[in-house]
């Protein structure tokens, strides 16, 4: 699932190039709109990893809404997928500006070579929030694989 259509050229490398969004959308993020997300990093070669992390804007006022939860997975081949592990995350009614973590990690370092990241998002704002019933955005600025 691709992000909205004006970050799709930035997509494709904006994720994994070490630049962290700023305060405004605008700076590093890739943004979803009314939708959940989904896709696959390649490592280019099989590595030991034992974190991966997601990194996530919350800004109520332009309707930017942390999504639902993240699920990671990992593969050698690319085909066959196993659990990495999964996060939920909690409503944030805050106004305040945030930059949100969601990291799942292992005790001991895992090989793979793909990395599929599946968010579920908000998708339309919710009854409390002034935009209720409109596409709810999330913006997501990069994957750290440790």
């Amino acid at each position: 699932m691709p992000p909205a259509e004006k970050y799709l050229e930035k997509a494709e490398k904006g994720l994994t190039n070490g630049l962290f969004g700023g305060t405004t959308f605008v700076e590093s993020w890739i943004g979803w709109v009314g939708s959940d997300a989904s896709f696959v990093l390649d490592l280019g070669e099989e590595k030991e990893i034992s974190s991966i992390e997601t990194d996530f804007l919350h800004q109520l006022g332009v309707w930017i809404l942390l999504p639902k939860g993240v699920a990671y997975s990992i593969s050698t081949d690319g085909n066959h997928y196993s659990s990495f592990g999964k996060e939920e995350l909690e409503e944030d009614r805050s106004s305040w500006v945030k930059f949100v973590g969601v990291k799942c990690e292992t005790d001991s370092p895992v090989k793979t070579r793909y990395i599929k990241v599946d968010i579920e998002g908000v998708k339309v704002c919710p009854s409390w929030h002034y935009g209720v019933g409109y596409p709810a955005w999330f913006f997501l600025d990069e994957v750290t694989v440790l």
